[in-house]
């Protein structure tokens, strides 16, 4: 039988000059165990970051019915963020002889391409992603919408120009994720990208263990110097999808002129994550318009542009710094000696004897140094002046070094408790306490809500570096895994290092 928990929440912060104050008075939170394991989370975007308006979603296929919400009920929702958090039904064991086949197709209007993600569940792992809708026929500054229709067919953009011109066998038989072949009717639809769309691909392009189109493992890595243009094409039947289809689609891309004669072709497969070099592909003309001529047979990202070569050897880092405990991350830029450039940027975590990995450096720069700023992740800082410069650096070596950051301090902690009160004669029995209870916050009035801690039964208090004192934040509580916050403070002061949620309820007590 399942029961339901309900205790009165008191988020107080206790100072010697002043009383108690309590953020969430008069609240009352019902737990119910969310589901741990078994998850599958969908962050409904277009491609200016924001949730499509009217979207709305369908679970298909034969194993439909085994899908819940994270609290094991059949309440399925979009919340108002854009987020669907799905769940396997807690009695379900998936297994290599038991698969959970279904499939999760969300639609936002007539407006918009559909998103369509098959799955086929063998154990309980957690699936999360960031669905793309893609706006159909409107270039979205970076991005164009479109279904591909069999025969031979032309898109264009609102001003008339060709973003592809192709051809579409009228008969396919295609492979499903399971290996059988189908000969189904196939549908396809594409999401085109420009020369300015490159973060949309994964990793930015960049491939650290690619593979050539033979499938053997090549002995380089890449990212792109140029970005030139792409598409993401997907082939499906009613809910299934095709990891690859008999006769190619023939494709004219249009990609923007970088003024040369050959571009690298890259291919993404988003089943095995796997990237592919293609090698060099001429460019064509066709007066003012630049295109490559493409033979597709699989779904994924394609794309095209210039690549530069990475070197996997690096230096390893070992940090000195006064702290164990940080749970911030700390500016760090590469910077070529000899052209001053800075190649690669990342956020360093600084605690005592962290190692640093610091490769995949372009293999043009043959010298660089590491640049770290006391700027973090956080609270921002001086992004101008380094706080610390490692001395001269020769790439593609393995090599060690000591980052030494002893003298530079971070913001003061605050120390966050999770407090149970048990009336007298009675203790605290952590055992009954939920699984997790999820605290967020958000510089007051932002809505930029940032995740704070989870609280579990092991795990009641934690030192975190996130908030800084003196400040004003929003907070909001899930008791449901982050489905829904329905407990908010807006306006809230942190006036020192203590922090607690104080909990008052005979629920937890023996």
């Amino acid at each position: 039988m399942r029961s339901r928990l309900n205790i009165a929440i008191l988020l107080i912060v206790c100072t010697l000059s002043h009383a108690c104050t309590n953020p969430f008075e008069g609240v009352t939170l019902a737990f119910k165990e969310p589901i741990q394991n078994g998850r599958f989370t969908f962050y409904i975007r277009d491609y200016d970051n924001k949730f499509p308006e009217n979207t709305s979603f369908e679970i298909l296929g034969p194993d439909a019915n085994l899908i819940v919400n994270t609290l094991n009920d059949e309440k399925l929702e979009i919340n108002k963020e854009g987020n669907l958090s799905l769940a396997l039904r807690r009695d379900i064991s998936p297994s290599n002889d038991s698969i959970v086949h279904f499939a999760v197709r969300i639609n936002s209007g007539e407006n918009h391409l559909p998103f369509l993600k098959e799955f086929r569940v063998q154990s309980r792992s957690n699936y999360s992603t960031t669905s793309r809708i893609a706006h159909l026929g409107i270039i979205q500054d970076k991005t164009h919408g479109l279904y591909l229709k069999k025969g031979t067919n032309s898109h264009v953009d609102q001003n008339g120009i060709i973003l592809i011109n192709y051809r579409v066998s009228a008969t396919n038989s295609w492979t499903g994720l399971d290996g059988t072949i189908e000969t189904k009717d196939l549908s396809f639809l594409s999401h085109y990208y420009n020369e300015n769309a490159k973060g949309f691909i994964p990793n930015a392009g960049a491939a650290t263990q690619p593979y050539n189109e033979k499938g053997e493992k090549l002995d380089y890595s890449f990212d792109l110097q140029d970005f030139s243009g792409g598409l993401y094409l997907q082939g499906y039947s009613d809910y299934k999808e095709a990891i690859n289809w008999t006769n190619p689609i023939e494709l004219e891309l249009t990609v923007h002129d970088f003024d040369k004669a050959s571009l690298d072709l890259m291919h993404y497969n988003t089943s095995t994550g796997r990237f592919t070099h293609f090698g060099k592909k001429n460019v064509n003309t066709d007066g003012n318009r630049f295109y490559l001529n493409l033979n597709m047979d699989k779904p994924g990202y394609w794309y095209a542009g210039t690549i530069r070569a990475l070197c996997r050897e690096g230096v390893s880092l070992s940090v000195i710094s006064k702290y164990s405990d940080l749970d911030i991350q700390y500016l760090t830029r590469i910077r070529d000696t000899e052209t001053k450039a800075v190649v690669k940027t990342l956020y360093s975590n600084i605690n005592w004897k962290n190692e640093i990995k610091v490769n995949y450096i372009p293999k043009e720069t043959e010298t660089f140094t590491v640049e770290l700023y006391d700027y973090s992740n956080y609270h921002g800082g001086n992004a101008t002046e380094p706080f610390w410069t490692s001395q001269i650096i020769k790439n593609c070596e393995e090599s060690e070094a000591i980052m030494d950051l002893f003298k530079l301090d971070a913001p003061a902690f605050v120390d966050v408790k999770f407090v149970v009160q048990c009336p007298n004669g009675t203790e605290f029995n952590p055992e009954s306490l939920p699984k997790e209870m999820r605290a967020q916050y958000s510089p007051a009035g932002e809505n930029s809500w940032r995740t704070l801690t989870t609280f579990t039964p092991e795990t009641r208090q934690v030192k975190t570096y996130k908030l800084k004192i003196g400040e004003t934040y929003d907070f909001r509580v899930s008791t449901d895994g982050g489905v829904t916050w329905p407990y908010k403070q807006n306006d809230y002061i942190i006036e020192n290092q203590r922090w607690q949620f104080l909990i008052s309820a005979d629920n937890y007590c023996i």
